[in-house]
């Protein structure tokens, strides 16, 4: 694990690393704490990525309208928004498209350019698990529980089609060039 210290509202940030899960299904775990009484706002670009994010404070908001669940996923973008944060620690699963489909059980489409709650794709089973992130002390032990928590999901979730997989595969060696 790594912590980080920067500006821009956010007082502290830790990087944790996937240990059960495959990299190729989460490519990393983020605790952040935002700094008390200041709002961060983060840019969030277009991605492939879709990110998985519980927080235990007051939820943030996306762009100027409206506040999103405390548990959500935020599906592939294809426009830039932004994210507002204002209190509270929480925790960010970032899952790759082969990994939200496993986990998520849903196609990706469904998700692409929303925010979802956590409790619609996952169901209410996941309200456990949330309460339990919050409710553990320190960065370590909610990236392992976390960890655990996808595991479990994945082990039950839809496999991709081979050809899917190796496509995919294929372009992520090709930096999406395909040859």
């Amino acid at each position: 694990m790594e912590q980080v210290h920067a500006g821009g509202g956010i007082s502290e940030t830790v990087h944790g690393t996937p240990r059960k899960m495959p990299v190729d299904h989460v490519r990393a775990y983020r605790g952040y704490r935002p700094e008390r009484g200041r709002t961060t706002r983060l840019r969030v670009v277009p991605s492939v990525q879709v990110y998985l994010d519980i927080s235990f404070g007051t939820p943030p908001r996306l762009g100027n309208a409206h506040t999103v669940p405390a548990g959500a996923v935020y599906g592939m973008r294809t426009g830039p928004t932004t994210l507002v944060r204002s209190d509270g620690p929480g925790i960010l699963a970032e899952l790759s498209p082969l990994g939200a489909h496993r986990l998520l059980g849903t196609p990706l489409w469904t998700v692409t350019d929303r925010v979802t709650d956590v409790v619609d794709v996952l169901g209410r089973r996941v309200d456990h698990v949330v309460n339990r992130l919050a409710e553990t002390p320190g960065w370590r032990a909610r990236v392992a529980l976390l960890d655990d928590a996808l595991a479990v999901r994945a082990a039950s979730g839809p496999r991709p089609a081979p050809q899917v997989v190796w496509a995919w595969q294929r372009l992520c060696r090709s930096t999406g060039g395909g040859r």
